[in-house]
């Protein structure tokens, strides 16, 4: 609109309205209501966004609370787009807004996993599957059924919340025990699944179990940068969970990712480092991150990384793993 405020200037005079009020209240808790685009833009000013990253963050509903701590003119963010008052059940049956306790990572917009009952059931004997397999094969160290319930089940359909997999074609590098594919796979039969690990007692195990569950997946045992040769950017998607440190991670799944797919890389805690460490590789293999999202879970937080193909990868990668081991991106 002519003559209107431009969002900078929302931002700089709200801001030092702020640091006024902070001032004359010294010591005090103080409430302030303002539009919630205005909000929003002082909240990513404080938490180190650029103007033009404002649309990255998150926004709360119109009751939405944000707590900020002034020190000395310094505005500091606790946490934001906090709805922990609303607590009906239409509200909390519908789309909500995850506080970030640290205040320094955007909030989460979520809206709690709907599984029909077959699918819930489905879940539970597999995970129950694992946990007998493991008494006789090495596949997980989490056995006791809740935790594989979260750490592992849940875990794994956070992937669900990140990108829309129906009719998508889905390559899990390095599979290990099923996690995150075979959760995935079940919560969204429409996925067209390859598990891929190196190890043949895993997945000639799996091979058994997954049709025994009627869950239709291809199981391949190989090397990830050796099965690429015959599947070089043909999926649309390629996830890993613990599997390597993330620039040699990405060598290993960007090559299975066509333009304008994506890399779902799960992480823990590490997720930031890492991050920083494979620069380089995310800029050699043709991918730009999208997001980063956190999930909290018992255990502290698990991290997906997002990354959006973007250019081909170049045909040297990814390369034998020796070197990729001896010299990462």
């Amino acid at each position: 609109v002519e003559g209107a405020e431009k969002p900078e200037e929302v931002q700089t005079r709200v801001l030092a309205a702020l640091r006024k009020i902070a001032a004359e209240h010294d010591g005090k808790t103080v409430a302030v209501f303002s539009h919630g685009y205005a909000i929003r833009l002082v909240l990513a000013y404080l938490q180190g966004y650029a103007l033009e990253q404002v649309g990255q963050t998150p926004t709360g509903d119109n009751t939405a609370v944000s707590l900020l701590e002034a020190e000395n003119g310094v505005l500091k963010v606790l946490f934001r787009d906090d709805n922990s008052h609303l607590q009906t059940e239409a509200f909390l049956a519908g789309e909500k807004v995850m506080k970030r306790a640290n205040g320094l990572e955007p909030g989460l917009w979520f809206r709690p996993l709907e599984l029909p009952e077959q699918v819930r059931k489905t879940l539970c004997e597999f995970g129950c599957a694992v946990v007998r397999q493991n008494e006789v094969m090495n596949l997980t160290a989490i056995t006791e059924p809740e935790k594989v319930g979260k750490l592992h089940l849940l875990d794994s359909l956070t992937l669900l919340t990140l990108a829309d997999l129906k009719g998508k074609r889905l390559i899990d590098v390095g599979c290990g025990a099923g996690f995150p594919g075979v959760p995935v796979k079940i919560a969204c039969p429409e996925v067209k699944l390859t598990l891929l690990d190196s190890l043949g007692k895993r997945m000639n195990w799996l091979s058994e179990i997954l049709p025994a569950l009627s869950v239709d997946a291809e199981c391949v045992t190989a090397r990830a940068e050796e099965f690429v040769t015959d599947r070089r950017e043909s999926y649309d998607i390629a996830t890993s969970r613990a599997v390597a440190r993330l620039n040699i991670l990405l060598e290993l799944t960007a090559p299975y990712v066509k333009v304008g797919g994506k890399v779902l890389a799960m992480k823990g805690s590490a997720a930031r480092e890492e991050l920083e460490e494979a620069k380089n590789a995310v800029k050699k293999l043709g991918l730009t991150l999208e997001k980063i999202v956190d999930f909290p879970v018992e255990d502290g937080a698990h991290t997906v990384l997002v990354f959006k193909k973007t250019a081909h990868t170049p045909p040297q990668y990814p390369r034998r793993y020796a070197k990729i081991k001896q010299s990462p991106l």
